[in-house]
């Protein structure tokens, strides 16, 4: 049954309708934790290679990703879907997608919120100031942008989840 359009679009409506939309031929990069649901639910995988996602639950591969598919895949129209704080980690990779005429279509949900570290925060009772998490990342973007380096934090949605498993590992003893 077709998901009715409410007031804006819900993550519901939208990975329906661009299931419907898109081209046969084009691969989806996807990186947006909090609308998994409705992806699953509503975008059909319906041939290899046609998505590229990461089963780990880092965050940051999914706009290096897209452009790294747009580059090495010219033919196959590539569509990047990411969260709005999923963007936040490898923003610089428009650039690259700008300096190299990359053939990709990017599309940034918002959510209203860094949603996964606020579940994240809330599962392991942490006190999350979201503003000094993304202050971090942008000031970290901005430098690696300044002196042509891959910057890298130690975030708190990494942290976090060290924190709830109290280091360990699915192969710790």
């Amino acid at each position: 049954a077709r998901v009715a359009q409410t007031f804006g679009i819900t993550n519901d409506f939208f990975y329906q309708t661009l299931g419907e939309l898109r081209s046969p031929d084009s691969i989806l990069v996807e990186e947006a934790p909090s609308s998994h649901e409705a992806l699953h639910a509503h975008f059909p995988v319906v041939r290899p290679n046609g998505f590229l996602a990461t089963a780990s639950g880092c965050l940051g591969f999914g706009l290096a990703a897209g452009v790294g598919a747009a580059l090495t895949n010219p033919a196959k129209p590539i569509i990047c879907v990411v969260g709005d704080g999923s963007s936040l980690y490898t923003i610089q990779s428009l650039w690259t997608a700008a300096e190299h005429d990359a053939d990709i279509l990017v599309i940034v949900l918002n959510n209203g919120g860094y949603r996964v570290l606020e579940a994240i925060a809330a599962k392991t009772r942490q006190r999350l100031d979201a503003n000094q998490e993304l202050v971090g990342q942008g000031l970290a973007n901005l430098f690696g942008a300044f002196t042509k380096c891959f910057p890298a934090s130690g975030s708190f949605s990494r942290s976090a989840v060290n924190f709830a498993s109290e280091g360990r590992s699915t192969t710790s003893p």
